[in-house]
């Protein structure tokens, strides 16, 4: 079983919220449920999941802030989630890292570029 920090309980109580539910859905309608990471590299793709772009767990502050969401496909979010780790210092038994916060899709590395 794993085990889950004071913070990631606090995560998950918040992704099971109204106030979550609802702004999921604003940003999958406005994304027009397409993979905005894809679409930042002209591909089309539709997506499954709103993702942080600045995740939460480096900045607490972004978690409901509509600029810091992206509707994005499974596979980008997990490629981007591994990333995370390495650039934020994000992830279970990682340290946060003092870098800039990247808060725009565009700037996030292209993940899937030598897979074409």
């Amino acid at each position: 079983k794993r085990e889950y920090s004071d913070i990631k309980v606090e995560q998950n109580k918040f992704y099971q919220s109204k106030q979550w539910k609802s702004i999921r859905d604003v940003v999958r309608r406005r994304d027009n449920f397409l993979c905005q990471y894809c679409k930042a590299h002209n591909r089309v793709r539709t997506g499954k999941i709103v993702d942080h772009i600045v995740p939460v767990e480096f900045d607490l502050n972004g978690k409901t802030v509509m600029d810091n969401l992206a509707f994005c496909c499974s596979k980008c979010h997990t490629r981007k989630t591994k990333w995370e780790q390495i650039y934020y210092g994000t992830g279970y038994g990682n340290k946060t890292k003092n870098v800039i916060p990247i808060k725009n899709v565009k700037d996030v590395p292209d993940f899937q570029k030598n897979e074409r």
